[in-house]
């Protein structure tokens, strides 16, 4: 039977696992490819693309087994469906980042200059959250690095929608939105894993 100390010991935690580190590299490449107009860093997110939707598979197929065949009782049960949410987030993120590296592929997307310290604060704090998420699957890890971490996501977000709705901003393009985007998608994929912990 799976217990909240042994989950990151499943097939479902370690396939978890594997699908947050994925998904913590193809972030920062994808938020470094809009911030440097890097072509290399945009097909790197694209050619990582069916490992990552593997892992998706993979994690909802491994968590949906140990509930059918009885592996998951009463409160972990409760952690079982967050783990689906979870990876239905992840899987959403991945959605977005595809689409960004296609953008900076097609040469669509500039980054306004007043956007740039958020997105690069977005790359850091994003990625460095996706790997906290992998490193603690099995207890929360709610020390001041991790709150901190997710106190600047929130600020960046709150930045990002300020600046898109300023009159006359120029961070209107689809950029800034999915770079808010991101940031709302990553703040509810760590309720769900704060949850399914």
């Amino acid at each position: 039977m799976t217990t909240p100390d042994n989950y990151s010991q499943t097939s479902s935690g370690r396939s978890a696992e594997k699908l947050l580190r994925l998904t913590a590299q193809a972030w920062s490449d994808a938020l470094a490819a809009l911030l440097d107009s890097d072509p290399d860093a945009a097909r790197r997110v694209l050619r990582g693309s069916r490992a990552r939707r593997s892992a998706v598979g993979a994690a909802q197929t491994y968590v949906r087994r140990e509930v059918a065949i009885g592996e998951v009782h009463g409160h972990c049960l409760v952690q079982a469906f967050n783990s689906l949410q979870l990876v239905a987030d992840i899987s959403h993120i991945e959605d977005l980042l595809i689409h960004l590296a296609r953008r900076v592929l097609a040469h669509r997307e500039s980054l306004p200059a007043p956007d740039q310290p958020d997105v690069d604060a977005l790359r850091r704090a994003g990625a460095h959250r996706l790997n906290d998420l992998a490193d603690g699957l099995s207890t929360p890890v709610m020390d001041s690095d991790y709150l901190l971490c997710g106190c600047e996501l929130i600020d960046v977000l709150e930045r990002l929608v300020q600046r898109i709705q300023e009159p006359g901003s120029t961070s209107h393009g689809t950029s800034a939105g999915l770079c808010v985007a991101l940031a709302a998608s990553l703040l509810e994929a760590s309720r769900h894993a704060t949850r399914a912990a």
